[in-house]
């Protein structure tokens, strides 16, 4: 598909702000986990989808247990990444 332009279609499937005081308490023991899951969709100028993946993230911990959103932040990143691997060269 090089050289063709591509749209990004996401869903959140799963998503699970968890507990962030638990996060705090006992995060690297899993307490309070966030978590999603997300299908992404390459969908190619005649729409039609050219490949479609899941990407996972967590958030265990971070300051005062971490918030959910940068959980979704490093999917994010996941996303970029596997798309510039097998995409863009």
């Amino acid at each position: 598909m090089l050289g063709k332009d591509l749209k990004i279609s996401c869903a959140i499937l799963d998503y699970d702000e968890g507990d962030r005081f638990a996060r705090y308490m006992a995060g690297p023991f899993g307490a309070g986990t966030a978590s999603a899951i997300i299908k992404v969709a390459l969908i190619d100028s005649n729409n039609n989808e050219v490949q479609s993946f899941e990407v996972n993230a967590k958030l265990t911990g971070g300051a005062f247990g971490g918030d959910a959103k940068v959980m979704l932040q490093d999917a994010i990143e996941k996303i970029y990444k596997y798309i510039r691997e097998h995409y863009i060269k």
